[in-house]
């Protein structure tokens, strides 16, 4: 019998898919997976209100503009959450990041981020920019399964 086994970036865009169920803002739901270098599973983020604090969903959200910011957003609860930061690691998010996950993700030394939906509703020159200057690799699902 043979198995076939799906490749790293299928199985940790998937669980980003599954993890974005879990957020709490109606607007959008995202979901986040960061892993080490050895694809090992650093952490999981979703967008939701900070812990102890009422969701969107029961609340409803808190607009500046067009943006919710009661939600933390799913790149940021990521990178929170993790035990085992490691220069090199990958994000795998089913939004492409904001400007100011992407200035987080750069702080802590993420190379790659693989994306799934072509979300920009921020600056759309700084996250490119920052990519460039650091070196890290942008990558859009949609053109990794063509």
């Amino acid at each position: 019998m043979l198995i076939v086994r799906p490749s790293w970036d299928s199985t940790w865009m998937s669980m980003a898919r599954v993890i974005k169920a879990r957020g709490t803002c109606p607007r959008l739901q995202v979901g986040a997976v960061l892993v080490t270098p050895m694809n090992k599973l650093a952490a999981v983020g979703y967008n939701g209100a900070p812990t102890l604090m009422p969701h969107c969903i029961d609340e409803g959200c808190i607009l500046e503009g067009s943006h919710c910011v009661r939600a933390v957003h799913a790149e940021l609860n990521a990178i929170l959450n993790t035990q085992l930061r490691q220069h090199g690691m990958t994000l795998y998010t089913t939004h492409y990041p904001c400007s100011r996950c992407m200035a987080a993700l750069c702080q802590i030394g993420v190379k790659r981020i693989v994306y799934g939906a072509d979300y920009r509703n921020t600056d759309e020159t700084l996250v490119p920019e920052l990519a460039k200057r650091l070196r890290i690799e942008l990558v859009s699902w949609k053109e990794m399964i063509r």
